[in-house]
């Protein structure tokens, strides 16, 4: 998980889905470290914030890059409106 200040967080991770309570949570795997995000637990620090929720496959992104040839390929985070809210 990222961080970014000003803006909110990034996760990136497999969704699965809690077999005792059936709720959603995000395994993220970091330098050989695992760590579960609950998404119930992330979405409430955003509650009464306008936000922006995406969702993308993983492997879309990578097949993008790779289809750019990964040639100065880069992350690039374009917003519409300042971020509000947290």
């Amino acid at each position: 998980m990222s961080k970014i200040p000003g803006l909110g967080e990034l996760l990136e991770g497999v969704l699965e889905r809690d077999p005792l309570d059936e709720t959603f949570q995000i395994r993220v795997v970091e330098g050989g470290q695992q760590q579960i995000f609950r998404l119930q637990d992330v979405l409430a620090e955003y509650e009464g914030s306008e936000v922006r929720f995406t969702i993308a496959f993983a492997h879309a992104l990578t097949a993008a890059a790779e289809a750019m040839g990964n040639q100065g390929a880069q992350a690039v985070l374009s917003l519409d409106d300042p971020a509000k809210g947290n």
